[in-house]
């Protein structure tokens, strides 16, 4: 009859893991929307803030009142928003093993 058997250490290194992927892409995402984010006087692209959520979670805001204009196209300079295209670039940086890379994984 065959045992498993499971490892405390490898559960705390897989949160450490995902903690720590958490954290670099919502790093990642933030400065994405900053980057995106149109610019009249520099208040919206300051306006993005984040904070880790628990052990795994990440909230990102802008409490910019003007905000939701800006995401729904009101400038030339971001017709599409700046959410759908930066969570494209994150999406796109996942699969491409970007986040796995940084910690010694293929």
């Amino acid at each position: 009859m065959a045992s498993y058997s499971v490892r405390v250490e490898g559960a705390t290194n897989l949160k450490r893991t995902l903690r720590g992927m958490i954290d670099e892409m919502s790093k990642d995402l933030t400065n994405e929307l900053r980057k995106t984010t149109p610019v009249d006087t520099g208040r919206a692209r300051r306006g993005w803030s984040r904070k880790l959520t628990g052990s795994m979670g990440a909230r990102i805001s802008n409490k910019v009142p003007y905000i939701s204009f800006l995401e729904k196209g009101h400038s030339q300079q971001a017709p599409k928003g700046m959410i759908t295209p930066s969570i494209n670039k994150i999406e796109s940086n996942f699969r491409s093993g970007k986040y796995n890379r940084k910690r010694g994984r293929k």
